[in-house]
């Protein structure tokens, strides 16, 4: 990655939002997972299971960032979607079934 182009994402996620940095959490998620499955079906086991990592740390921290407080049931909800997430990625590392990872991709992209 060129120098501008990391300077430009440091600064875009520095400045965003508490909403915008969200969506970038989410899309980075996303990404990773899209990723995963991507150097799994190459037979790069490695790359994939560094980018499942990758994607599966993101959801922890969205996770272990709920204000229970202020959302409520919302924040609820939430904790509950994000446990089902991390446990199916869970499923994908033991059992090398990419159909874990795309549940959720669509439950993030909430294609469900």
């Amino acid at each position: 990655m060129s120098y501008g182009l990391r300077s430009y994402k440091t600064s875009r996620a520095n400045t965003a939002s508490r909403e915008d940095l969200l969506i970038l959490l989410y899309e980075g998620a996303i990404r990773f997972l899209e990723r995963s499955i991507a150097e799994m079906e190459a037979r790069n086991l490695s790359e994939h299971k560094m980018f499942l990592r990758r994607g599966l740390a993101i959801i922890a921290e969205l996770q272990n960032t709920l204000d229970f407080e202020k959302g409520e049931d919302l924040a609820v909800q939430l904790f509950e979607l994000y446990g089902f997430m991390i446990g199916r990625l869970t499923q994908a590392n033991v059992t090398q079934d990419m159909s874990h990872i795309r549940i959720v991709i669509a439950n993030m992209n909430n294609d469900t």
